[in-house]
């Protein structure tokens, strides 16, 4: 498919992309492509154009398109309950929360609906603690941090996150990822919490170093502030391990979740331990829709999956075998900065912007992402086969090549 087909819209999809310009808030600006089914690690357009998925929607569909064992779930549980609020217990919701809370080796879950409800509930969670032993309320995040899009997550992220909707929730500041010196000069009394992603993913995947991780729980456990771990992105199997922490063996107080535990159904998670959850008292935090029956049961089934003997070997194998591929290209284009990252969480810093090869990467038939502005992020589906390893490959390839011959 060339760029001048990718750039002139299918009357279908010329036709969606109006409605979406004329009805949707305009907070994206979209990709000139719809797309209309999925299966495995393809993807297809409203033409029937075939894509290689790596992106997997931004870490999510982590067990690719229309999994057979997750439509099944849907459909039984759709029959069956939908939803009664948590007034009342249900059973995918109790199983739910002993198997995160098992798996993670914390004590307690709260189930939201997405990461940066996760994410505010860890905030609440954290100052709660604090309040309850006489500490201040204050968040302390990283650089290049990003925990989502409400307003205590944008008070945690990135300064470019905030411009245009001050004033900032007071008591959020940000230092250096990977510097304890940093962190060491702001700890006081004031402080409640330090969240951090073990890799950092908008940031331009960054892996936080371990010896940096174990003297910040050093640093936490010395002064009872809270160490929270965002895994929102990095966490379910992303990395290689069911949990980024598990690479640093480091236990953090609170972990957030969501994007690959459901797969594509909406579903967040707050695990903590049990010092954080006897400073909670009943009404201090809630949801209507969160941990609802349809989406336990599918985590349920999402972890049933990725704690079956070998799947998560299978992800360190597949992400070490990219990641060699990749630096192996690296020898042949000196456009290619450095490889970083782990399990199947990769970036690509680049000498020249990301989005260019992007587009490219698209017209040449594979979906992926630029983040960080020179970073080529890529987070296929944790499934990925090694022939589409391959595909990829030759396609990043291929589309560095037209940008430079273009350049």
């Amino acid at each position: 498919m060339s760029e001048q087909q990718l750039s002139q819209n299918t009357d279908q999809s010329d036709r969606l992309s109006k409605l979406d310009q004329e009805y949707y808030l305009p907070t994206y600006k979209r990709l000139p492509l719809a797309f209309a089914s999925g299966k495995g690690c393809k993807l297809w357009d409203v033409d029937g154009n075939e894509y290689l998925d790596a992106l997997a929607g931004i870490a999510v569909t982590s067990l690719g398109h229309t999994h057979t064992g997750i439509a099944a779930t849907i459909t039984e549980q759709a029959a069956r309950l939908l939803h009664v609020s948590n007034f009342f217990v249900t059973e995918p919701q109790v199983k739910l929360a002993r198997r995160l809370a098992e798996s993670s080796g914390l004590d307690h879950v709260f189930l939201s609906n997405s990461g940066t409800e996760s994410f505010e509930g860890a905030v609440k969670l954290a100052r709660k603690y604090a309040y309850e032993h006489n500490r201040g309320g204050g968040i302390i995040s990283m650089h290049n941090s990003f925990h989502g899009r409400t307003m205590a997550a944008v008070a945690s992220s990135a300064p470019e996150k905030q411009e245009g909707f001050g004033p900032m929730p007071e008591g959020f500041v940000q230092v250096p990822f990977n510097d304890i010196d940093a962190l060491k000069k702001i700890i006081s009394d004031d402080i409640a919490a330090i969240v951090l992603e073990p890799v950092q993913g908008e940031g331009g995947i960054h892996v936080a170093q371990r010896e940096y991780l174990h003297k910040v729980r050093e640093l936490c456990d010395a002064n009872n502030i809270i160490l929270i771990f965002d895994e929102i992105q990095c966490g379910m199997g992303r990395t290689g391990q069911l949990f980024a922490k598990e690479h640093f063996d480091v236990q953090p107080d609170i972990i957030t979740l969501a994007k690959a535990l459901g797969n594509g159904i909406p579903i967040g998670a707050i695990i903590s331990n049990k010092k954080i959850s006897d400073a909670i008292n009943y009404g201090d935090h809630g949801t209507t829709f969160g941990g609802n029956p349809l989406a336990s049961a599918v985590a349920l089934t999402v972890l049933d999956e990725m704690q079956k003997p070998g799947f998560l070997k299978n992800v360190i194998m597949k992400g070490e075998l990219l990641k060699a591929r990749l630096k192996d290209m690296q020898k042949e284009f000196g456009e290619i900065r450095e490889v970083r990252g782990l399990g199947l969480m990769l970036g690509i810093e680049l000498d020249f912007e990301a989005k260019p090869l992007v587009m490219t990467m698209l017209e040449n038939g594979v979906v992926a992402n630029a983040t960080a502005g020179n970073v080529l992020r890529l987070v296929p589906p944790l499934i990925i086969s090694e022939d589409e390893i391959e595909k990829l490959i030759e396609v990043i390839k291929l589309s560095i090549t037209e940008i430079i011959n273009k350049s």
